[in-house]
């Protein structure tokens, strides 16, 4: 859903530096922002607090988290921003996986991370395979 809401932003709009996850969410198919309530963060970062941070619930019951004063921070194609994915929105110590999107329209996660990859916040982690949920898996 978020790579094919970049596809639709990208060809409505320019991607620049300044382009955040919000200006993509008219293009994503969701039930409703969450406001209150934790839910699992990735493994490095403890539970996340949707009352401070955006949430989208999906209609499957997950939770999509962004960060929303991240951009791009460049239209390179290392340039990224970071969101979180909880499938079952609640907080039962599986962890959410953490992605990244690409100004390419790549998205990856934190094990998979493309080398020297950054936002206009901070540089992405290194690559971390374990650091992946066990029911999380990139399709060969």
């Amino acid at each position: 859903m978020v790579s094919e809401a970049y596809n639709i932003y990208r060809q409505n709009n320019e991607v620049s530096g300044s382009t955040r996850f919000s200006d993509l969410t008219p293009y994503m198919n969701y039930v409703t922002k969450v406001t209150n309530g934790l839910i699992d963060g990735h493994q490095l970062e403890g539970n996340i607090d949707c009352s401070i941070t955006s949430c989208l619930k999906l209609h499957g019951g997950g939770i999509l988290r962004y960060n929303n004063t991240l951009s791009f921070g460049g239209t390179a194609g290392t340039n990224a921003m970071g969101f979180n994915f909880d499938p079952d929105g609640t907080q039962n110590g599986n962890h959410s996986v953490q992605l990244w999107l690409y100004t390419n329209g790549r998205i990856t996660s934190v094990g998979h991370i493309l080398p020297n990859t950054s936002s206009s916040a901070y540089t992405a982690p290194i690559p971390c395979p374990a650091c992946d949920p066990p029911w999380f898996s990139w399709e060969q």
